[in-house]
């Protein structure tokens, strides 16, 4: 549930005037604590010596108003680091592969960092024990430019350092390790030839590379996992200290971006660490559209659930009124325990007035489903592959988010990588393969075992393993070739057909090709579009095979791709016409893509609807008419609700 509601502030904010006024007003919006950096250069301005009363002053007026502190303590960033430590030979920043130049930021395997971590937190727990009940929660931010855990982006005041978005491996320390690592995985220079295609004569000369200049894939792969595992293990040691010295208190690990190769930061696994300490995670990275932040955030909301701990998102631009309530309800419905927002969203604050802004007063128009205690129940599963993106360089362009888009307003479903997939695809019911999924063979097992045991899935990109061979799933689709075009696909016999499953209107008609044992869908003439769906139970459960469109075309009245989104929804909610043994899930009404309504079911059975539109809807529930407001969610308990499968 969201529990707590932080906006951040500038610290010294107590000194204005107004600044009672600004409290007040926050406190009305349901607002529970405000946010203010702790750098390491405002506390430790001369080594050994920690000085924190530019804090004490705005936690003595937060106390005041019954409004609690959330302090984000930021060591290693440039803009973090104090003088006499940046100008000290424990100094060692990152460089970056591709031009072999310094950035301002501390490198994650500086030594000597983790004794300036430890000190500086120590101090902090001294100094502010006896206030501890009047901390909300601690984020901690552990690299980055402003303090995610992931590596140097874009700079932070650019022009300041040496900043840009790629792979920051190569200060001594981490060349050290990589090699370190690298023979420890192969145990000799000549195996790690032999896996790589290389001629390395010594071990010196093995170096960090980036995965384009890889001198093979498997190297490439190997060079990500160690540059991942690195930002892993500095996450783990910081959140480790962290938990030890400071008790009885929610900590966050911030992260954020978008699980790009290059920031060297896995959500998931970070999330699965985060767990292993009972703290949580704070993902900083939305803005105002919602299917965006719901994309980006998702994993995180996923990962938190699976791995029993908790996690907060906040925003990483500007936020509309109308996104602020898309914000709200992508934190809700993901089962976010906390929602941050910047001050300069919501009130004008100046040394002359405060004054709300119209994101405030939605913020404030909905406080009453901030505290309510409840989880998402999410059944289906969408599967990505983080290993796609390291060698492949994919990622969700436009069209591909207009489709989940077009998922999402027919039913709530969980973004999974490989890694969540390996841990925990016994969770969902139903799971959607829409996307290159190139994985190890391990995780092809783990997916094909899941629908043996009574999964469904929908198959519209054929998964593969890192070298390509996608022979493993073809076998189990029932492909013995493909033929250039949809129209003429060969499969192996015993193959269910899908009649009745999907009911994709009269602007299309069922053609039943001899040659072939699937159906083949053909609409009219001039458009000449074809679809190909095909069903093989699997053990007890199905693997639904597609060929045709995914990507939704906007303004066309009728293409393939409506039997797509069709079929997703009804093998989701009439699952049973598939054959016996699978239930489907219960439709709390007739959701219809891209309509602007977003449904997600609770675990006590309510049903939350977001209407992300400038226009009222309506839908019908249970028989009886009900409107949703313009830019609005509404809560539908569940006495008002028929459900039985969730």
């Amino acid at each position: 549930m969201v529990k707590h509601v932080v906006v951040g502030i500038e610290k010294g904010f107590s000194k204005h005037a107004n600044a009672g006024e600004l409290l007040r007003l926050l406190k009305d919006a349901g607002v529970t604590s405000l946010e203010t950096y702790v750098l390491w250069r405002d506390v430790e301005v001369n080594e050994g010596k920690y000085v924190f009363d530019l804090f004490d002053s705005d936690l003595e007026l937060m106390e005041k108003y019954g409004i609690r502190w959330v302090p984000f303590i930021v060591i290693g960033p440039w803009y973090s680091t104090p003088d006499w430590f940046r100008n000290s030979d424990k100094s060692v920043t990152s460089v970056c592969l591709e031009h072999g130049l310094p950035s301002g930021n501390q490198s994650i395997w500086n030594p000597n960092l983790k004794d300036i971590i430890t000190s500086f937190l120590n101090a902090f727990n001294n100094h502010y024990s006896s206030k501890m009940s009047n901390i909300e929660s601690i984020l901690v931010g552990i690299s980055g430019d402003y303090g995610e855990a992931i590596q140097t982006v874009i700079g932070n005041w650019p022009g300041e350092y040496h900043g840009h978005r790629g792979y920051w491996a190569g200060d001594p320390y981490a060349v050290a390790d990589f090699r370190r690592s690298m023979l420890y995985k192969y145990d000799s220079i000549n195996r790690l030839n032999e896996a790589w295609g290389t001629r390395y004569s010594t071990l010196d000369e093995v170096k960090p590379f980036t995965p384009l200049s890889a001198p093979s894939r498997r190297a490439a792969l190997d060079f990500w996992l160690w540059y991942k595992d690195s930002m892993s293990k500095w996450a783990d040691w910081w959140l480790k200290t962290a938990s030890s010295i400071i008790k009885g208190i929610d900590i966050y690990l911030v992260t954020g971006g978008v699980d790009e190769p290059e920031h060297a930061s896995l959500f998931s696994e970070q999330v699965k660490i985060a767990s292993k300490h009972g703290v949580g995670v704070r993902i900083t990275n939305e803005a105002s559209s919602f299917i965006h932040n719901f994309l980006i955030t998702r994993t995180v909301s996923a990962a938190s659930r699976i791995y029993g701990t908790y996690y907060s998102t906040e925003p990483a631009a500007v936020v509309t009124e109308r996104g602020i309530v898309g914000r709200l309800f992508n934190a809700i419905s993901g089962g976010a325990h906390a929602f941050h927002e910047y001050l300069g969203n919501l009130i004008n604050f100046t040394l002359e007035s405060v004054s709300p802004k119209p994101a405030y007063m939605r913020l404030t128009s909905n406080r009453s489903l901030i505290g309510y205690d409840y989880k998402p129940v999410v059944k289906v599963a969408v599967a990505y592959s983080q290993l796609a993106r390291v060698l492949d360089g994919w990622w969700f362009s436009e069209s591909n988010i207009l489709s989940l888009d077009y998922v999402r307003s027919i039913v709530d479903f969980d973004l999974v990588d490989e890694y969540l997939i390996n841990d925990a695809l016994s969770n969902y019911r139903f799971l959607i393969i829409q996307f290159p999924l190139r994985t190890s063979e391990h995780t092809l097992i783990k997916i094909l075992d899941w629908v043996r045991s009574g999964g469904v899935a929908i198959v519209s990109s054929i998964p593969m393993d890192i070298d390509g061979d996608s022979s493993m799933f073809k076998d189990a689709l029932g492909i013995t070739e493909e033929v250039t075009g949809i129209s003429r696909v060969i499969f192996k016999t015993n193959l269910v057909n899908l009649t009745g499953v999907y009911s994709v209107g009269r602007s299309f008609r069922l053609i039943n090709d001899p040659s072939i044992t699937v159906h083949v869908l053909l609409d009219y003439k001039p458009n000449d579009v074809k679809a190909v769906v095909w069903s093989r139970r699997y053990g007890n459960g199905y693997l639904i095979g597609y060929s045709g469109s995914t990507s939704p075309a906007p303004g066309s009245w009728m293409n393939e791709s409506d039997i797509y989104f069709t079929l997703i929804k009804n093998v989701i909610y009439n699952t049973e016409l598939l054959g016996p043994g699978i239930e489907s899930l219960s439709k709390p009404y007739d959701p219809i893509p891209i309509n602007g309504l977003y449904p997600t079911i609770l675990n006590d059975g309510t049903l939350l609807i977001y209407n992300s539109t400038d226009l009222e809807k309506e839908i019908n529930i249970s028989g009886t008419p009900l409107k949703v407001q313009p830019n609005s969610i509404i809560k539908i308990p569940r006495v008002k609700l028929n459900f039985n499968n969730y």
